[in-house]
């Protein structure tokens, strides 16, 4: 996505538990505009960080708003991929009708 629009986060190699309550507090600050995360570095994700993702999309999706995931990483589908996810999980999509 080149010349993303909105608010930005950027998520750290490894996003694990102790991580978990930063990145509410990041989400948190950019509620309210569509949302762009850099998930470039990551190498390790682990389950609470991924939660803290999936409800972060579903906040947004409630409120028509977007979350773009720029560039994932090899560690950040995998972290998904073993929960049983994919990027459809954490990435929301603004619709024109405002869902």
């Amino acid at each position: 996505m080149s010349g993303p629009s909105g608010a930005q986060v950027h998520l750290s190699e490894f996003c694990s538990g102790e991580n978990a309550p930063a990145l509410v507090s990041q989400l948190l600050e950019r509620q309210g505009s569509d949302l762009v995360v850099d998930a470039s570095a990551i190498e390790f994700i682990d389950t609470q960080c991924v939660e803290v993702l999936v409800a972060a999309a579903h906040q947004w999706a409630g409120d028509a708003l977007s979350i773009h995931f720029e560039n994932p990483s090899e560690g950040f589908l995998r972290g998904l991929s073993a929960l049983g996810l994919d990027r459809s999980a954490v990435e929301i999509a603004r619709t024109n009708d405002g869902r």
